[in-house]
């Protein structure tokens, strides 16, 4: 009896696990779709944020398929990647929309940001 109970559990928290992976690349791309609303980009600021995006995303896999670098390494790229990205980002932006930003994340329960 209590091996099926503890399949039973095991199995549970296995589905679980699995649709909450599911939900995770969605739910990023709806956040970067309300950051998009939330600024009121242009049609032109919101395609060189795309490409912007999309040239990130294939350079932090680049980065984190590199296997002459070291776990330390790779992180301290990122990091580093991640800042100059952001500052590619704000240069797109108007100095009224650069305050934006900041305000939204203050909105943000703190609980919830990473």
């Amino acid at each position: 009896m209590k091996k099926i109970i503890l399949t039973a559990v095991l199995f549970a928290i296995t589905s679980l696990a699995s649709v909450q992976a599911q939900n995770i690349p969605q739910r990023a791309n709806n956040e970067n779709k309300n950051w998009e609303n939330n600024l009121n980009l242009t049609d032109a600021q919101k395609q060189q944020m795309k490409a912007l995006r999309e040239d990130g995303q294939k350079q932090m896999k680049a980065i984190k398929n590199d296997n002459t670098l070291t776990q330390e390494q790779k992180r301290e790229k990122m990091i580093a990647f991640q800042k100059e990205q952001r500052s590619k980002r704000q240069a797109l932006l108007t100095p009224n929309k650069k305050q934006k930003p900041n305000r939204l994340q203050n909105k943000v329960k703190p609980e919830a940001r990473i």
